[in-house]
């Protein structure tokens, strides 16, 4: 198994897609800060003890595309917490792969999550288990390699609502060490203010192992709901580790003719800032079973 030099980190991260192959269009809209407002499928990758704060059983479907790596990922997400209340639980599934004749970056991203509502609505835990496999080539002295990761780790979090409006959310990613820089070890947590026309996120993580010391990983997020069917999003995100700038924004339609909750269509663009090639773009659909 090759195991990739520092100096060769630029090449290997792409933007957000390398360093979180699976998520979801809402999350990508809103820069990724969706630490203090977890739900659904935003809550399974990004802070499972957002899981356990409603009761819901929803299925995500959704689809990522990163240039200029030419990477795709298709996921498919799950969230039960109505079967059993008292514990909720999510599995998420993405295969990443790249297209024919570019240097492959393909893989699997497999994640099964539990969350606990100590106090309902107001205390929350959750627990992550995340196994990686992921065949990479690299080329170092104009030989081509293969980067093979194998790891299993494991992200926590906790979410605190001292009112119906106001969330505290705590997180520890990749908690156990992958020796990867594409899944680095990052613990902090976000505040959110939802009401019910629009949601407000700030997250700040400190990220551990992309460089010699620790730096900020820093986001915003804005979720509006326009005439109570259009969420519209935007974000942006400052990645101290590779002092990259991206921003975001997305939207969603909802369909509430059959279902309380209704189920959602979603769109999302990521676009960096300093390169104007370096872009992800995503859509997926959700259902309320």
């Amino acid at each position: 198994m090759f195991r990739p030099c520092w100096f060769l980190l630029p090449a290997l991260l792409v933007g957000a897609a390398q360093a979180q192959i699976a998520d979801t269009p809402r999350s990508l809209a809103m820069g990724g800060a969706v630490r203090g407002d977890p739900v659904g499928s935003s809550a399974l990758l990004r802070n499972p003890a957002g899981m356990s704060r409603s009761y819901i059983y929803a299925a995500e479907a959704a689809y990522t595309r990163a240039a200029p790596s030419n990477v795709n990922t298709g996921g498919l997400n799950i969230v039960d917490s109505k079967t059993k209340p008292s514990v909720a639980v999510g599995l998420a599934y993405a295969y990443q792969f790249t297209d024919s004749g570019e240097p492959a970056n393909d893989g699997h991203d497999v994640r099964l999550a539990f969350a606990h509502p100590f106090v309902p609505q107001v205390f929350n835990v959750g627990l992550g288990l995340h196994y990686l496999h992921l065949d990479r080539d690299v080329t170092v002295d104009d030989k081509k390699e293969v980067d093979e990761l194998r790891a299993f780790t494991l992200d926590a979090g906790l979410l605190f609502s001292p009112t119906p409006a106001f969330h505290i959310g705590v997180v520890g990613h990749n908690l156990i060490n992958t020796d990867d820089p594409g899944f680095p070890r990052q613990a902090g947590g976000g505040i959110a203010f939802t009401g019910e026309l629009f949601t407000i996120d700030f997250d700040a993580l400190a990220d551990f192992d992309r460089g010699e010391e620790t730096k900020a990983v820093l986001a915003g997020g804005l979720e509006m709901l326009i005439a109570g069917a259009v969420p519209f999003r935007l974000g942006f995100e400052y990645d101290g580790p590779t002092d990259q700038k991206w921003a975001s924004g997305g939207i969603g339609f909802l369909d509430t003719r059959t279902r309380k909750e209704g189920n959602q269509l979603n769109i999302a663009y990521r676009q960096s800032i300093e390169d104007s090639k370096n872009w992800i773009f995503s859509g997926g659909m959700v259902l309320f079973l």
